[in-house]
């Protein structure tokens, strides 16, 4: 008998998770699933459409899970192949050129969405949370059962064998997963950079400059995932809002090393903005004063610019 076949839909970002979730399926199924997803190397062959690769593989899968986290409502296309699993079965369906249509399946997982309010089209349908071991327990209980009817005897057993073990597996796959999110970057989501401009701004407006020490660790580890923190990572920008206020903190602070790496950070967002450019040629002076090459190309730079921005201003 066929394998069955399995599509995983994710958004690009979440290939790692992706991944893991393949390995899970594998676990939990014995390998009686053929799993497909368009992360994996080799899926889709050089010049090839990957659009029409996708097609074929929500048409073929009598199973899809769509792994829904913030990075898949950055994009669209998570929630255009979920569509497309929805509509091969109810068009298949209707018109009877699949008599196993009904049992195709879209299951949708969601990992870091508190509430309904953030699962788009899924609002109205029960989503099991793939960080809940509880949770996953029951969905991969009913998708071992559902399978295992497809099965003959020596297959069954398998499936039996990985039903004994999989309260074991789900802890695993949680574990891991949590430990792929708290490393991983996220989505830039404009909620959030305001909250944190706020928070600086408070902190600001007081004259507890010192907040932004502890700011800048909090807001890579929010932003870029704790493992881009612990490598002290410089040179990935954030958001132009938050690079600007941590620079001014540690300008009042006088740490000038550390406003020269905001400003820098902010540069790279906003290549053109005279006041950066001012403020970075003042962090170049005060990290050296003796040699002033750095701050002296800042200020042809802004002269290119606008010519007339030391006579005018």
């Amino acid at each position: 008998m066929a394998r069955m076949k399995v599509f995983i839909s994710h958004s690009h970002r979440d290939a790692t998770l992706a991944q893991r979730f393949e390995d899970f399926l594998t676990t939990i199924t014995s390998n009686q699933v053929e799993v497909k997803r368009s992360s994996k190397d080799g899926s889709i062959e050089y010049g090839n459409s990957w659009i029409d690769w996708i097609h074929d593989q929500v048409a073929q899968a009598q199973a899809s899970f769509i792994l829904l986290t913030p990075s898949s409502f950055a994009g669209k296309w998570v929630l255009w192949e979920a569509g497309a699993v929805e509509g091969v079965r109810r068009m298949t369906a209707a018109n009877g050129t699949d008599a196993n249509a009904q049992d195709r399946q879209v299951i949708p997982i969601k990992f870091l969405l508190a509430g309904n309010e953030e699962m788009g089209p899924f609002q109205s349908v029960q989503v099991a949370d793939g960080l809940n071991p509880e949770n996953l327990y029951e969905l991969s209980l009913a998708f071992q059962s559902s399978l295992r009817q497809r099965l003959d005897r020596e297959g069954s057993r398998d499936i039996d064998r990985a039903m004994s073990k999989l309260e074991q597996s789900c802890a695993g796959f949680v574990e891991d997963a949590e430990t792929i999110f708290r490393d991983l970057p996220i989505s830039q989501r404009q909620g959030l950079v305001l909250e944190w401009t706020a928070r600086l701004d408070t902190y600001l407006a007081k004259g507890n400059a010192a907040f932004v020490r502890s700011a800048r660790r909090w807001i890579n580890i929010a932003f870029l995932g704790a493992a881009r923190e612990k490598a002290d990572d410089k040179q990935t920008p954030i958001d132009f809002r938050l690079h600007v206020r941590l620079a001014e903190g540690f300008r009042q602070l006088k740490e000038w090393g550390r406003a020269k790496e905001q400003l820098l950070l902010a540069q790279q967002l906003s290549p053109r903005d005279m006041l950066v450019l001012r403020e970075l040629g003042r962090a170049e002076l005060e990290t050296n004063k003796k040699d002033t090459k750095a701050a002296r190309e800042l200020i042809s730079r802004m002269r290119n610019l606008d010519p007339d921005v030391l006579a005018a201003d």
